[in-house]
C-alpha cells in the first residue's frame, strides 16, 4: 500500500478484528533493512497470536526496498528480466526480509501503481508469490489503447 494509507488500513483493520485477537505489525524497511523485526527476540515472532492472526502491514516503498537488498542488480535495470513472469536472479540471502516468509494472504493495495517492469513490479509479484490467496487490489481503472501495448502484456500474474 502507499504510505499514505497506511494509517487508514490500520484503523480498517482494527474495527474488522475483535481487540487482542489478532497482531497488527507495521513493517517498515529503509534501504538497510529491518533484520530485527525478523529476529527470534523481535515483534513479529515473540507474537503470542497463531501466524494465521498476525498482520504485517507493508508500504510500497518498503516492499521495495527489501527487495531491492535480495535482487538488487549491479548493472541497472536494463538488466531486469522482460519476461514479466520471471524473477530477476538473486544476489544475496532471503533471511531477513519479507521474502522469506511464507503467507496465508497477501494483498496488494493500489496495484496499478506496478504495473510497468523494474524492480516495483517484481517486487509486487516476488510478495504476491509468497501467498497462498493473492489479492490485488485497485480502484483506479487500467485505461488502455492500442499504443499501451505494454500494460496489457502486464496486467496478468504467473503463479507457480
Amino acid at each position: 500500500m502507499p504510505g499514505t494509507l497506511r494509517s487508514q488500513w490500520l484503523q480498517e483493520l482494527k474495527t474488522l478484528f475483535l481487540p487482542k485477537s489478532i497482531d497488527i505489525f507495521q513493517y517498515d524497511c529503509p534501504k538497510s533493512g529491518n533484520p530485527g523485526f525478523w529476529d527470534p527476540t523481535g515483534p513479529f515472532h515473540s507474537s503470542k497470536h497463531q501466524l494465521q492472526n498476525r498482520i504485517i502491514l507493508v508500504t510500497h516503498s518498503s516492499l521495495q526496498n527489501d527487495f531491492s537488498r535480495v535482487y538488487q542488480s549491479s548493472r541497472g535495470a536494463s538488466s531486469w528480466t522482460k519476461k514479466p513472469s520471471e524473477l530477476p536472479q538473486r544476489t544475496r540471502e532471503l533471511k531477513e526480509t519479507l521474502y522469506h516468509q511464507e503467507y496465508l494472504t497477501v494483498s496488494l493495495d493500489e496495484a496499478h501503481e506496478m504495473r510497468n517492469l523494474g524492480p516495483k513490479y517484481y517486487s509486487a509479484l516476488t510478495a504476491l508469490k509468497q501467498g497462498r490467496i493473492k489479492l490485488a487490489l485497485t480502484a483506479t481503472p487500467l485505461l488502455t489503447s492500442p499504443k499501451h501495448g505494454s500494460s496489457s502484456r502486464n496486467t496478468s500474474f504467473s503463479f507457480r
